[in-house]
């Protein structure tokens, strides 16, 4: 072997630095695309949960024929899930700190769920309900919700959960971040 077969069998460093830069340039697109692929999942984790709260809501109220309701603290960024006493008076505090608790009434265990949305994740829109400190949307039991519309998102992404009046249904409409501010 010699020299010249050598250095023709090797790569060049001007062949190196093509490679590094066309890599560099690969993952300059890459990792914008995952970085909003993340958030996306966050945004979808929360309203996933949002409507499965808002399910065991109406499942409750009607199961225990017992107003149930949702207080939405946009400043939280959390929400809680309440059960309602015949009188219609709030069997727990939404600021109060205990997630669950036995209730001595005898329709039995009252329901009661405290969710934190994930980091970055915020309430962007509340509409409908009744508000007195927070907005609150209920559900009574003959399966009927006072309906509403929240708009979940974070810098990129948004979601709509939309809660329908008659039947409780809840369902979730996706869209530009822009087109629900």
């Amino acid at each position: 072997m010699t020299i010249d077969h050598l250095r023709e069998a090797g790569i060049t460093l001007i062949e190196l630095l093509v490679v590094l830069t066309l890599l560099a340039v690969v993952a300059g697109i890459a990792v914008p695309i995952a970085y909003t692929g993340l958030g996306g999942v966050q945004v979808q984790s929360a309203s996933r949960r949002l409507v499965a709260t808002m399910r065991l809501a109406h499942d409750s109220a009607v199961s225990s024929r017992t107003a149930h309701r949702i207080a939405f603290d946009p400043q939280g960024p959390s929400y809680r899930l309440m059960k309602e006493d015949g009188d219609g008076r709030r069997l727990f505090d939404p600021s109060a700190e205990d997630d669950a608790e036995e209730d001595a009434d005898e329709s039995g265990p009252s329901v009661v769920v405290n969710e934190v949305l994930p980091e970055g994740v915020a309430f962007l829109d509340l509409k409908g309900g009744e508000t007195d400190t927070l907005p609150t949307f209920w559900f009574d039991p003959q399966g009927h919700s006072s309906g509403g519309e929240i708009v979940l998102g974070d810098s990129r992404v948004a979601l709509r959960v939309i809660l329908e009046r008659a039947a409780s249904g809840v369902r979730v409409e996706t869209g530009d971040r822009d087109d629900w501010d």
